[in-house]
């Protein structure tokens, strides 16, 4: 755990400070863990990090992993923009009288 950390450090500290050849990766980065892949995947200056536990877990390409036979899923970020506005409502427990 502390190393899979230590490299994700590393990756998004190169990112950051321009030690890299370029630009952060336009696709997510994954590193193999000994139970899935954790995921890191930049975005302007920000990023996400996500993690798929299981034997079953297969990449297909850096967007879409499969979760196991017939089940998928697909990686993307999406600006608060396109969602639309959600509304909280909250409900008070009555005391049963």
């Amino acid at each position: 755990m502390l190393l899979k950390r230590f490299l994700i450090t590393i990756v998004i500290f190169s990112w950051s400070t321009g030690i890299a050849s370029g630009p952060a990766p336009s696709d997510p980065v994954y590193i193999r863990i000994n139970n899935g892949y954790m995921g890191v995947y930049a975005h302007g200056n920000e990023y996400a990090e996500f993690l798929f536990t299981g034997s079953d877990i297969r990449l297909q390409d850096p967007y879409h992993i499969f979760l196991k036979q017939r089940l998928g899923m697909m990686i993307t970020f999406a600006d608060k923009s396109q969602f639309a506005p959600v509304r909280v409502c909250s409900h008070r427990m009555g005391s049963g009288n």
